[in-house]
């Protein structure tokens, strides 16, 4: 599944990569110890490097839109009560 929660299309395309023994040795090590394919192992890291990469892009989208347009002092004014009560009560109830 993606960052934005999509799922990807499962039709298949081969991919034949090389890679240096050493990075294969320590997939196989890896996979060996998942009980999981090469296959499996290498898909999840892709997936999960594009997901990355996704996730990375919708912050820095985030950041830069907050820096055009930050919230006003009166935004501030009116969001700190309800910040201060929510740290009361994470410091009442810690999430253990």
């Amino acid at each position: 599944m993606s960052a934005d929660g999509a799922s990807r299309p499962r039709r298949a395309s081969r991919l034949r990569v090389c890679l240096p023994a050493d990075l294969l040795a320590e997939v196989d090590r890896y996979r060996k110890s998942k009980g999981e394919s090469r296959r499996e192992v290498v898909r999840r890291a892709l997936e999960q490097l594009i997901d990355a990469r996704l996730e990375a892009d919708s912050v820095r989208e985030y950041v830069e839109a907050y820096r055009r347009m930050p919230e006003s002092p009166e935004e501030v004014t009116l969001a700190t009560p309800s910040a201060e009560e929510l740290a009361a009560l994470a410091r009442e109830n810690p999430w253990e």
